[in-house]
């Protein structure tokens, strides 16, 4: 027995081994099946997204021991480490990034290049060049540094981070994909109406969608690999999570 750990112990019950481990991984197993069916009762969208972060934010903070500040970080090294289904989740998104360096990279940089009504995927070639070019101009107007900051906050993974932040701080999802035939994140463009500033805008953009089947898919993806890791490397999935933890008394973690 190493280090004198509780999941260590071998119970012998009625000629039958008791791991702690696995029956510790088994009781996920079943806790999961359970969520998983309770939540598909229900229809509104955002509820369903909001249990699907919840799952893989305590899987990461859990992996990670509960850490007090950089939750981003946890939650995205996390998905990327034990997924692996989706490889282009560090890929960088090149239309978000669009949007919020703008004011950099034009006129250098538009998106005038992809076609009305035509649905890009992560990997198609137009959305890949893309990123090449806002690259290139970031890195000719703000230097190299600069570039590589906002490039990480636009991979996909971290902006999976971000829609989890506003539907859990607003629950509101406006990038939710209502296609019954695409099963990962594409593109879109539209036609807006809205009122700024007290008056009336129309505009054209293009928008990322992440379809709830696919946060619901690699939730699991993460989770049974995650439950696989624990059980090869013997320790319970939950090992961090005891009455010890300092908010359990405080409700403070420090």
């Amino acid at each position: 027995m190493s280090d004198n750990k509780v999941w260590d112990i071998e119970v012998l019950l009625e000629d039958e081994v008791f791991d702690y481990v696995e029956y510790a991984v088994n009781s996920w197993r079943e806790w999961i099946t359970k969520t998983m069916n309770e939540i598909e009762k229900i229809e509104m969208k955002e509820v369903k997204l909001l249990t699907y972060f919840s799952i893989m934010e305590m899987m990461a903070q859990e992996y990670d021991n509960f850490p007090s500040n950089k939750l981003q970080d946890s939650f995205t090294k996390f998905v990327l480490k034990f997924q692996n289904k989706y490889d282009f989740l560090e890929a960088v998104d090149p239309i978000t990034l669009f949007y919020r360096v703008e004011d950099i990279v034009v006129p250098k940089v538009n998106l005038n290049n992809l076609v009305d009504g035509e649905i890009y995927l992560p990997k198609s070639k137009h959305i890949s060049d893309k990123v090449l070019e806002i690259e290139t101009e970031l890195i000719a107007k703000n230097g190299k540094e600069y570039a590589d900051k906002k490039l990480k906050e636009h991979r996909y993974v971290d902006l999976l981070y971000r829609m989890r932040c506003r539907l859990s701080h607003e629950f509101s999802a406006p990038h939710i994909s209502f296609s019954k035939v695409i099963n990962e994140p594409s593109y879109i463009n539209c036609s807006r109406q809205y009122v700024s500033n007290g008056r009336l805008v129309n505009d054209a953009v293009w928008q990322l969608r992440f379809p709830v089947g696919f946060v619901k898919d690699l939730c699991l993806n993460c989770l049974e690999n995650y439950l696989d890791y624990c059980l090869k490397e013997h320790i319970p999935p939950n090992k961090n999570n005891g009455l010890d933890r300092k908010c359990e008394l405080s409700w403070y973690s420090r």
